[in-house]
């Protein structure tokens, strides 16, 4: 099985950018073979990875942040548990801020072998 990790800003929510992000998907979608990991943010990437995961039938593997539970650090613990449960990982990050994209991004590229990163 094939992790594919979807992540990115809320701020690109837009047709373009999941586009870009289903174009980079089909490179590596397998059917019957793949996974989608997302944090289940309702906008952005993590709502096209549900799209996505719909659309191919793909395995689920979602990382919501429980706020609730751990407070501020919710969102640093599943941006961990993406990066590293993906085996490719698909980011559109927002060009004007830094965030949880960028921490997932580079808590990724950290994990020895986690080398395919696409950014869109």
């Amino acid at each position: 099985m094939l992790t594919i990790g979807i992540v990115g800003s809320r701020r690109r929510h837009n047709s373009d950018t999941f586009e870009a992000i289903e174009r980079e998907f089909n490179k590596f979608y397998v059917p019957g073979q793949t996974i989608i990991c997302s944090g289940l943010c309702p906008q952005g990437a993590d709502a096209f990875a549900v799209t996505l995961s719909n659309r191919y039938t793909t395995g689920k593997l979602w990382f919501p942040a429980d706020w609730k539970r751990y407070g501020r650090g919710a969102g640093f613990m599943r941006n961990t548990y993406i990066a590293q449960y993906s085996d490719i990982l698909i980011a559109s990050p927002a060009p004007d801020r830094k965030g949880g994209t960028e921490d997932t991004i580079k808590k990724f590229v950290g994990l020895k072998g986690k080398d395919n990163l696409i950014l869109v």
